[in-house]
């Protein structure tokens, strides 16, 4: 049955790629069903988020181990604002990965 209905699907039209239930919870929680589709978009998922990591990883690092070298309070109020953003893309690149390693392991 569906969730928020009282309407009935065959076993045959849950999880095949058809929305037979008003509040489409019959392709919910289909495990099957790529998150990523087409290979050139998982592809890039993968270089995007790994680049993404690494190098922002790399670039925080080393803003990191250098902090001390800032003379002024202006200055080392520009180097905190520039590692947040490098640590939100370092995140951001982790989430890409995370999904890609998701699409790749539930679908199969």
């Amino acid at each position: 049955p569906c969730r928020n209905s009282r309407e009935y699907v065959p076993l045959s039209g849950v999880c095949d790629g058809q929305y037979d239930c008003t509040d489409l919870s019959d392709e919910a929680g289909c495990c099957n069903t790529a998150i990523i589709k087409g290979m050139t978009l998982k592809v890039m998922a993968w270089v995007i988020g790994i680049a993404g990591v690494v190098l922002n990883f790399v670039i925080l690092t080393r803003h990191l181990l250098t902090i001390r070298k800032c003379r002024s309070e202006a200055s080392l109020i520009d180097r905190v604002l520039i590692m947040n953003v490098e640590l939100g893309d370092l995140l951001v690149g982790a989430y890409l990965v995370a999904i890609a390693v998701v699409n790749e392991t539930s679908h199969q």
